[in-house]
């Protein structure tokens, strides 16, 4: 792809489309002029950092150019004066930024002495549209970005964080997701009797047992608990405490695994499964993210594929549409909130009408049916070729036309 001695980047509140238009169309000595608001200078005063820290190699220099939007006649003016000595070879990318924005700056480099070329990212595919005099072509860069770097890009970068990689009971996890194919679903009941009072803080938790052999279901598990857990022998119950592995886990968690968060597992393995095939260069489970003086938010899954974050709402909900709902909601905003509008963001749910779901996020809106994945009970027999099939689409190779 060519590279120009000089780049003019207009800057909204999403940095993603500047950060790749640097790191794809600049030379390493080459100019960036930032054209920003008041309200955006500090996406503006943040992007060097940032630059720095992707391309070491990079020695340009960084031109700052602010306009007032409420005094838009003063915009020739300013431009002027901070482009006017821009000659030569311009690469001019206006995602960012207002309209009036990009008027004013397309009028100030629309002079004879200088070779004018027009980028513009497209979000559904974080695919530049170029034109190059009239000639249109098409490209999308492949570089990765990592979670660290998504985070200090959308200003979170002094919020602590953490995620794990490291799996609970994963053999357990995969048998609870093959109870839930049968015609008659019998870890609903074994759940909603054994596990609900503890959760409810109605069992004493020091005292609290799991029952194994004395239901169907739980001698199908027990094998597969003693695979996980490394535990040679079990009597007829299943005294959490007297585990080694996770006697420091408080019984609400272990409570809360078997209600739901084993889904989560099972999710995480089959993209890490697929890791290779889709090019998955960052993977974890149970994100969370502290902003200071804010309330914590979490994502129960994530992967970054180049510059693309997924991420995934587990819910093991049956029966409530508007809890599901929210749940994808809240995905799609935590989503943006670390990775912007070019995240994309999916529910994996066990409720038994997802299409009334995705059917109403996605009227009227094209672009999200690609955006957003929504999987109900009928989807779990082909969640993986769902999940690989619905990232790919995301990510499908580079290309230039």
């Amino acid at each position: 792809m060519e590279q120009f001695p000089t780049l003019v980047l207009l800057v909204g509140e999403n940095n993603l489309p500047n950060i790749l238009a640097v790191l794809t169309f600049l030379d390493n000595e080459g100019a960036i002029y930032f054209v920003h608001s008041k309200e955006t200078s500090k996406h503006a005063d943040i992007l060097p950092e940032i630059i720095e820290d992707l391309r070491p190699g990079i020695v340009g220099q960084y031109h700052s150019i602010e306009i007032d939007l409420n005094q838009l006649e003063n915009s020739s003016s300013v431009l002027s004066k901070g482009l006017g000595q821009v000659t030569g070879k311009v690469c001019f990318s206006y995602t960012g930024g207002t309209k009036s924005m990009v008027v004013y700056t397309l009028l100030e480099l629309q002079r004879p002495n200088i070779d004018m070329t027009l980028i513009y990212l497209y979000a559904g595919t974080n695919t530049f549209i170029i034109d190059y005099n009239q000639e249109v072509r098409r490209y999308r860069p492949s570089i990765y970005f990592d979670l660290r770097t998504l985070l200090k890009l959308h200003f979170l970068s002094e919020c602590p964080y953490s995620f794990s990689t490291e799996l609970f009971l994963p053999h357990t996890a995969q048998k609870i997701l093959e109870l839930h194919l049968r015609e008659k679903n019998p870890y609903f009941n074994f759940k909603q009797r054994y596990l609900r009072d503890l959760k409810k803080g109605k069992c004493d938790p020091a005292s609290f047992e799991l029952p194994l052999d004395r239901t169907k279901v739980g001698s199908e598990l027990k094998g597969h608990l003693i695979r996980d857990l490394g535990v040679g022998t079990l009597r007829d119950t299943l005294p959490f405490s007297q585990i080694s592995s996770i006697k420091e886990r408080d019984f609400e968690f272990i409570s809360r695994w078997f209600d739901g968060s084993w889904l989560e597992e099972v999710v995480f393995m089959i993209l890490q499964k697929n890791k290779r095939d889709l090019n998955i260069k960052e993977l974890g489970y149970n994100l969370t993210v502290n902003p200071p003086n804010k309330v914590r938010f979490e994502l129960d899954v994530f992967c970054i594929v180049d510059s693309m974050f997924f991420g995934i709402s587990c819910t093991s909900n049956t029966g409530h549409r508007k809890l599901n709902k929210d749940k994808l909601f809240e995905v799609a905003k935590r989503t943006s909130q670390i990775a912007g509008a070019e995240a994309r963001f999916a529910l994996i749910t066990l409720f038994s009408d997802p299409m009334s779901i995705r059917e109403e996020l996605s009227a009227g809106h094209s672009i999200f049916r690609k955006k957003f994945l929504v999987l109900g009970m009928k989807d779990i027999p082909h969640m993986e070729e769902n999940l690989v099939s619905w990232i790919g689409q995301n990510v499908a190779s580079r290309e230039v036309s």
